[in-house]
């Protein structure tokens, strides 16, 4: 049987021209700290700095995750643990509780594909022995758990807005608890990653917008944008803090300072995210109702329904 396959994002050639809608980037919680990473795996490790945990300290993990969640974890020195997840992806409670020790210093929590996890269970179990929480909301555009914002409960929070918007890159730390001071260095994107996106941005562009002649027009401008990065690799950008891909399997140390770039920075501010909420909320609903009744034979969806006031990524 034959399935639809979702591309990513599409970026309309208006918003590049329109005023912005945001006056400043998007958060669920504007006034707590934030900053914006390359990458949400940046914005995690940046954020496990802030925690300023030892070596050896243990980080409990859903057994159920994306390794990128873990290398930076491993990265800086710490213990990974897992704990168990149940079907419907909410956290296997007991077993969570009983892997808890004396080096078990944080708990992340994921929001899985958007859906809120329920948070009662890991205040208790932070706040009965004295754990950071870490909430992994890179699933999540907007969401709320009982009138709770989704990414205003952990001690810190990180996002990634390239996997719901028609950006490159953007991952986003917000540090909640105003106990964490940390001094993040963000670094602007050198020349090289700058023409690497923008490169990317307008190849997608023509891929979504230019069916007629797609090919032709495509294979020329793929030619010159390959000249013109040989061209920048020439210059003094050094390859090393250039990330080798936005969607590259692995935490890549070497670019873990690199900031977000400025286009997509530019294109975050003026995405309609009131028109892409209700647009993925309506596709989601026609989909799970579509998968209920029967439509796509031997698809189980992970979530019975969408709950209101969220964006799934997935169903």
């Amino acid at each position: 049987m034959d399935y639809l396959f979702p591309n990513d994002p599409i970026l309309p050639w208006s918003t590049l021209f329109s005023l912005p809608k945001q006056t400043i980037l998007p958060s669920p919680i504007p006034a707590h700290p934030t900053s914006y990473w390359f990458l949400a795996r940046n914005a995690l490790y940046q954020g496990l700095k802030a925690l300023r945990l030892q070596p050896g300290d243990e980080v409990l993990v859903p057994a159920y995750h994306c390794n990128t969640l873990v290398e930076p974890i491993i990265q800086l020195g710490l213990k990974v643990g897992f704990y168990n997840i149940r079907r419907d992806c909410q956290a296997d409670v007991q077993d969570l509780g009983s892997k808890i020790h004396t080096k078990t210093k944080a708990i992340v929590m994921i929001h899985y594909f958007g859906f809120p996890q329920t948070l009662e269970p890991y205040l208790n179990l932070t706040k009965q022995h004295g754990l950071y929480l870490i909430e992994d909301c890179a699933h999540v555009l907007v969401g709320e758990d009982d009138g709770i914002p989704l990414g205003s409960t952990g001690d810190i929070s990180i996002f990634s807005w390239r996997k719901f918007l028609p950006i490159k890159d953007g991952g986003m730390l917000v540090i909640n608890n105003p106990n964490i001071t940390a001094d993040l260095l963000e670094e602007h994107s050198n020349n090289f990653t700058q023409a690497k996106v923008a490169i990317n941005l307008l190849e997608q562009l023509l891929a979504d917008h230019v069916p007629r002649f797609q090919k032709v027009i495509l294979c020329v401008f793929n030619m010159l944008s390959s000249a013109y990065k040989a061209i920048i690799g020439l210059g003094k950008s050094s390859p090393q803090h250039v990330p080798a891909s936005y969607d590259s399997p692995s935490f890549q140390i070497e670019s873990v300072n690199q900031g977000m770039s400025k286009i997509s920075k530019y294109l975050l501010k003026r995405v309609n995210l009131t028109s892409i909420i209700e647009k993925r909320h309506l596709n989601a609903a026609y989909l799970l109702d579509a998968i209920t009744k029967g439509a796509l034979p031997g698809v189980i969806p992970f979530f019975k329904e969408i709950p209101p006031g969220m964006c799934p990524w997935v169903v």
